[in-house]
């Protein structure tokens, strides 16, 4: 029995002998579904056993390379044109990887914060077909959100490649998507998008660190991080103050703790209040509550309304929803941004009477429901409206949450981990979208757009790497009155990037906002304007020359203001020129000035009482009207320039 015992722990000392031998590795990026740059070198890479051969074949040739000391490799293959599919044999020892289904086609970066991650899921409801399109001949592949302080990482922790169809099309960018279906239409060659994007980040956590040296405040706020105890003591502090804080609050939530839940079909409402939705807590009862309300409707339906399954849309929300029907959750989202669209199964809903019951948590002294959202519940016949009148009732009184940190959006983390990783990949060109979270503060923004621009382009040894930036869309309630907006002036800045650096391209994005939403729908169109411009300067597309409109010049002419615009085609008014050019004199005071079109210049009459204009401005403001455009129907940039 001991002879036995030992042999057999000797075969599985040699069994595991043999597999800690299998050292053949690829990175995440390097897998089945990929794209690869047509028209450039490329660079395939990955480990294997230490000063040994690595032998890779595609397109009916072979390249081989040993391995270093480290057991790392890489391969540069030489340009090929668009071609696929097809499959890439990677060998060293008896090992074999087969990388299938490839091509070479073009790939695309696509970066930024939360409208660039957004995904087709999102906007569904505008595009309904959308899902179920396929283009196989699109794919995409998701950077894992991570970051990074200390140095730029080589290896990417996960991720995978996904083909544009079924129940992976759902997670495009959706931005990226449109995007890429116009571009594919004109030529007709693959499309590979790398989605590294993170919600919420700044412009500062994509910088290096050597660019970040220049600003104080960005450096100082990357030097804290560089200590891994600060990072350690800051996310603990964060994880203690939310279970904290909503410990306490489930804790004291009336709703939750009573013999009868508040989300229960048989609880009493007599004695509660009621309130008319949607509408904003600082403007009814519920001014200055923090905590937890539940409120509550009642709907009657009948046997003929029940056939299938049914949608509850519930608009959107401050904070967090918990969404009960007839005493079943369907649903739960925990922070303000997403759409509330819950699907019922068949069985919930009964006919007579039904109870809604939605508890909303807002952790500081701004709650409520966002006006113009849908709040319907659509059944197999009907969309039944859930605006009107709801029985409310106070569950929880809290003290508003403390604040707390989000450590990945620290400056040079998500460079290191998110962008750094990518640096053997040749992109045919970067799309960024991002800048809300910088516009509280947008001085210094083209600079380190500026900044953004060298890195990238010195990680990819591209000099010329293409950059399509999207100036950020209309937000915000609309303003009668002219008004200083830091909206405004990033808008400004982002095209000041443009124009200070080569080969940077702004697509505009004020007319497809939302005045209620910061992550707007319209995807698809900003999509396919920022095609049509990658299209005529990236394709270089015989006949088609497109970039917006912009100021090159402002002069006064017989009380007249002139303004010379660089254009692609003739500009035309799209809506009444009205509250959209605006000129103050020294006292600093902006007044909305009448405005015509001639001969692709635009003229403004100053008010007789206005003797020495020093500034006039275009679209200034969180939601500006835009109403000038290109023939080829891209709208005038917004500008504020001094008069001399």
């Amino acid at each position: 029995m001991v002879n036995f015992n030992l042999k057999f722990a000797l075969f599985l000392i040699l069994i595991s002998s043999s597999f800690a031998m299998a050292q053949l590795k690829l990175p995440h990026l390097i897998s089945d579904g990929m794209v690869l740059q047509r028209a450039q070198p490329n660079t395939l890479w990955g480990w294997a056993n230490p000063n040994e051969m690595v032998r890779v074949s595609l397109q009916q040739k072979t390249y081989s390379v040993a391995t270093n000391a480290e057991g790392k490799w890489q391969i540069k293959i030489p340009a090929q044109e668009a071609s696929g599919p097809f499959e890439i044999h990677i060998k060293s020892g008896s090992e074999q990887i087969d990388v299938r289904n490839v091509f070479f086609g073009d790939l695309w970066l696509c970066s930024g914060q939360s409208n660039m991650e957004l995904p087709l899921s999102r906007v569904i409801e505008r595009y309904p077909q959308v899902l179920s399109e396929a283009n196989t001949y699109i794919r995409q592949f998701t950077v894992p959100d991570r970051y990074a302080f200390d140095e730029p990482q080589d290896v990417l922790s996960g991720g995978y490649w996904m083909l544009a169809h079924g129940e992976d099309l759902a997670q495009f960018s959706a931005l990226g998507y449109f995007f890429a279906q116009e571009v594919f239409k004109t030529t007709g060659v693959a499309i590979g998008l790398v989605n590294a994007a993170l919600g919420g980040s700044p412009i500062e956590a994509w910088l290096s660190k050597e660019s970040i040296k220049v600003f104080p405040e960005a450096l100082k706020a990357y030097e804290e991080v560089l200590d891994p105890d600060f990072v350690s003591a800051a996310l603990e502090k964060n994880k203690e103050i939310q279970t904290k804080w909503y410990s306490h609050l489930n804790e004291t939530d009336a709703g939750l703790n009573q013999a009868t839940k508040w989300y229960e079909p048989s609880l009493s409402l007599k004695s509660w209040d009621s309130l008319q939705l949607p509408f904003w807590y600082k403007n009814s009862s519920l001014a200055q509550h923090t905590g937890s309300v539940w409120f509550q409707k009642e709907i009657e339906l009948k046997e003929a309304q029940l056939k299938g399954e049914n949608l509850l849309r519930l608009g959107r929300v401050i904070d967090k929803d918990e969404t009960f029907v007839n005493g079943v959750k369907v649903g739960e989202i925990t922070y303000q941004y997403p759409p509330r669209r819950y699907t019922l199964k068949k069985a919930i809903l009964k006919a007579g009477k039904n109870r809604i019951s939605v508890r909303v948590t807002n952790t500081g002294e701004r709650g409520g429901f966002f006006d113009d959202k849908p709040y319907f519940l659509i059944t197999e016949t009907d969309s039944i409206p859930l605006s009107g009148y709801w029985k409310y009732k106070k569950a929880a009184e809290m003290p508003p949450i403390e604040a707390t940190e989000f450590i990945r959006w620290r400056p040079v983390g998500l460079y290191h981990q998110m962008i750094s990783p990518l640096k053997h990949l040749p992109f045919k060109g970067v799309l960024w979208y991002q800048g809300e979270s910088n516009a509280d503060a947008p001085e210094d923004y083209a600079h380190k757009m500026g900044l953004l621009v060298k890195d990238w382009r010195a990680l990819f040894t591209n000099e010329s790497l293409a950059f399509y930036t999207i100036q950020l869309a209309n937000y915000k309630a609309i303003s009668a009155d002219p008004q200083e907006s830091t909206w405004a002036e990033l808008r400004l800045e982002q095209h000041r990037a443009s124009i200070t650096n080569s080969n940077v391209f702004t697509t505009s994005a004020m007319d497809l906002g939302e005045w209620n939403d910061i992550h707007p729908l319209a995807k698809k169109e900003l999509g396919q304007r920022m095609a049509k411009q990658a299209l005529s300067h990236s394709y270089n597309v015989k006949g088609l020359k497109a970039f917006h409109p912009f100021a090159k010049q402002a002069k006064i002419e017989n009380n007249t203001v002139v303004i010379l615009i660089k254009t692609d085609s003739n500009l035309i008014a799209k809506k009444s020129l009205g509250q959209s050019f605006s000129v103050a004199d020294k006292s600093g005071d902006f007044q909305w000035v009448n405005a015509t079109i001639e001969s692709n210049a635009i003229h403004l009459k100053l008010p007789k009482d206005m003797q020495n204009p020093v500034r006039v401005r275009y679209a200034h403001a969180d939601n500006p009207k835009s109403s000038v455009y290109s023939e080829n129907g891209l709208p005038l940039l917004p500008f504020d320039i001094e008069l001399h």
